[in-house]
C-alpha cells in the first residue's frame, strides 16, 4: 500500500491533480493501515487469552464430581466471551477494509484516467481475493462457535457490507460475460441477460440425457431476467444504505433498461402470458418469477399481470403444485414413470412440481399489496386465504397418509390420483408448503 501511495503521488503530480485530493487519498490509506494494525493486535490479544482458557479447561481438576459441571460452565462462559470479541474484531477489520476500498474506488473513479492503469486493476484483484478469504474465515469461526450460548448476534450491517461485495462481483461478471463450461452468460445491448447454449442447462430445468439437453432454454429466459432485475434493485437499495450513490445510480439504470426491454419483448399477446424464453411460446410456470419476487419486473396489478395469473390458473395450477408445461404443448407428459430415459425426458415436460406453489402464492401477495381498490383487495384477500387453506388440507393428508410419512415429495403426476414421485422427501417442497400454511 505504501508503494501505491508513492505511485499515485507521482501520477497525480504528472496529471496536475490537486494537492487536496492527493492528501485525501493518503489519509484514507493511512487510516486503513492503522485500523487494520489495531485490529490485528486485538486479534492476537484475544487469541492468547482464548488459548489460556482453553488450556485451563483441558486441565480442570475438581475434588467433588458434583462441582465439575459448575467449574466447566464458568470456564466455558469466559472462553465464549473471548471468542465473541474475536469474531467482532474480525468483522471490524473486514468492514474497515471494505469501507476503505469503497472510498478508494470512489476517489479513483472521479479521476478520468486512473481506473484504466495497471496498479488500479491489481488493487481490485487484491480486494476481491482478500475479502473472499476473509469472509471464509469469518464463516468458519461462526460455524465453530455460534452454537455456544454466550455468542450474541454479530453486527448485521458488517455482514451486509461483505455480502453486497459478493453481489457486486456477480453483477460485474454478468455484465462482462461468463463463458465457463459454455455458460455463455452476458448482458445484451437491450439490457437483458442471455444465458446458455443448446447443450448447456443453466436454469432449474436442468435435465440432460445422453449429453443432450431435454428442455433447452438457452437465450433470454424469463426467470433469469426477472431475477436480474430484482438483483439490481436490491443492489440499488444496498448502495444507498451504505452511501455509495454512484453505484446506486448505475444499478438503477441497469434495472431500468431490463424492465423496459422486458415489458416490450416478453409479453405474448396471442397467449396472454409471457414467453418462457424469447422466441419460445410454450406455456410454463417460470413466468411467475416476473410477479413473485421482492421487486417484480412487471407491475403486479397490471392487466398483463392479471392475464398471466389467469393463464397459470387455467393451464398449470393444481392442488399439488404447478405443471412444468401446459397440456397440449409438444412433448407434454403427465405421468412420471418408466426407465431412466423416459423419466428424465418427462421431468420438466408437464409433471407437477410442488415448490412452484410458492411462486404463485407470492404473485398473489404482490398483487394484493399493489392493489388500491378496496373491493379488489377484499377479493384477493379471500382468494389467498382459500388457497392457503386448501393447500394446508391437501398436504396435511400427504404428511400423514401418502408417500413418505411426515414429509412431502419432490414432484407429482399431473392426472388423478396424482401420486407422489421423484425424491420422496424434498426440502423445497416442504419449505414452500409450510411458508404458505404459516402465511409467511
Amino acid at each position: 500500500y505504501e508503494q501505491y501511495i508513492k505511485f499515485y503521488i507521482k501520477y497525480c503530480k504528472l496529471e496536475k491533480i490537486s494537492i487536496n485530493e492527493i492528501n485525501e487519498f493518503i489519509i484514507i490509506v493511512k487510516f486503513f493501515l492503522k485500523n487494520l494494525k489495531d485490529n490485528y493486535e486485538k486479534l492476537m490479544e484475544y487469541k492468547n487469552d482464548a488459548s489460556h482458557y482453553e488450556e485451563q479447561i483441558r486441565n480442570i481438576k475438581v475434588d467433588k464430581a458434583e462441582d465439575l459441571n459448575e467449574v466447566i460452565c464458568n470456564n466455558i462462559n469466559k472462553l465464549c466471551q473471548y471468542k465473541l470479541k474475536r469474531v467482532n474484531a474480525i468483522y471490524e477489520s473486514y468492514a474497515s477494509l471494505l469501507v476503505y476500498l469503497e472510498e478508494l474506488k470512489s476517489f479513483l473513479e472521479n479521476q478520468n484516467e486512473i481506473p484504466s492503469i495497471v496498479p488500479y486493476r491489481k488493487l481490485v484483484n487484491i480486494k476481491e481475493e482478500f475479502l473472499i478469504q476473509g469472509y471464509k474465515n469469518i464463516l468458519n469461526i461462526l460455524k465453530n462457535y455460534k452454537v455456544l450460548s454466550n455468542i450474541d448476534k454479530v453486527n448485521d450491517d458488517n455482514l451486509s457490507k461483505i455480502k453486497s461485495l459478493y453481489l457486486e462481483n456477480i453483477i460485474e461478471n454478468y455484465c462482462k460475460g461468463i463463458d465457463v463450461s459454455e455458460n455463455n452468460i452476458y448482458l445484451d445491448i437491450d439490457g437483458l441477460i442471455v444465458s446458455g447454449t443448446e447443450n448447456t442447462q443453466n436454469t432449474w430445468m436442468d435435465v440432460k440425457f445422453a449429453g443432450k439437453a431435454v428442455t433447452p432454454r438457452n437465450g433470454k429466459a424469463v426467470e433469469v431476467n426477472s431475477l436480474w432485475y430484482n438483483a439490481n434493485k436490491i443492489m440499488e437499495k444496498l448502495s444507498i444504505k451504505f452511501g455509495h450513490l454512484i453505484s446506486a445510480k448505475r444499478y438503477k439504470e441497469l434495472a431500468k433498461q431490463c424492465k423496459k426491454a422486458f415489458e416490450e419483448k416478453f409479453y405474448n399477446q396471442e397467449n396472454k402470458c409471457l414467453y418462457d424464453v424469447l422466441g419460445d411460446s410454450k406455456i410454463r410456470p417460470n413466468q411467475l418469477f416476473a410477479l413473485s419476487l421482492t421487486y417484480p419486473v412487471l407491475e403486479p396489478n397490471s392487466e398483463k399481470a392479471k392475464n398471466i395469473i389467469k393463464i397459470v390458473e387455467k393451464k398449470l395450477l393444481n392442488s399439488y403444485g404447478l405443471k412444468t408445461l401446459a397440456k397440449g404443448e409438444p412433448n407434454y407428459v403427465e405421468i412420471y414413470e418408466g426407465n431412466e430415459e423416459h423419466r428424465d425426458t418427462s421431468y420438466h415436460q408437464g409433471i407437477t412440481w410442488t415448490w412452484l406453489l410458492g411462486l404463485y402464492y407470492n404473485a398473489l401477495k404482490n398483487q394484493l399489496n399493489a392493489t388500491k381498490d378496496k373491493d379488489e383487495k377484499n377479493e384477493l384477500e379471500t382468494k389467498i386465504e382459500k388457497f392457503a387453506n386448501k393447500t394446508e388440507k391437501t398436504f396435511k393428508k400427504e404428511l400423514y397418509e401418502n408417500g413418505c410419512i411426515g414429509s412431502i415429495a419432490e414432484i407429482y403426476d399431473s392426472i388423478k390420483p396424482q401420486l407422489p414421485k421423484g425424491a420422496f422427501a424434498q426440502c423445497w417442497s416442504i419449505g414452500e408448503i409450510f411458508r404458505i400454511i404459516l402465511r409467511k
